[in-house]
């Protein structure tokens, strides 16, 4: 667990914050999964897929899931793409969290971005 995120980010280009996974409970209780703080989320429906279809199985299996950093759920539940999110080995300039941008008062971006010369309208 401790190498997923860095491993998946250096061969797919972003990180992963949040890992999952299922149990079938008539075969095993997760206590592996349980004692790794792992947290059950509930239950599938009882599907699976099938050829690219989901068909009804009717096993119910139990759906874990792990943060992998403390703040992954406020990084993904976040109303703009956290800077985390994307790319920094990608990018040629610095990212900005849009999330703590100040868009209002005296020191707003609408303020700054009104003081800019527009060469359009020259």
């Amino acid at each position: 667990m401790k190498r997923l995120s860095s491993d998946y980010e250096e061969r797919w280009g972003h990180p992963v914050f949040v890992v999952e996974t299922f149990v079938d409970p008539t075969l095993h209780r997760g206590t592996c999964y349980l004692a790794s703080n792992f947290t059950v989320l509930g239950t599938t429906l009882g599907y699976g897929r099938v050829s690219g279809r989901y068909v009804h199985h009717g096993k119910q299996k139990l759906c874990l899931a792990r943060l992998l950093r403390r703040d992954a759920l406020s990084i993904l539940s976040s109303e703009f793409d956290h800077p985390a999110i994307s790319s920094t080995s990608r990018r040629r300039t610095p990212l900005i969290n849009l999330n703590n941008v100040n868009f209002e008062g005296d020191s707003g971006l609408l303020v700054r971005l009104n003081q800019i010369d527009d060469h359009r309208k020259a």
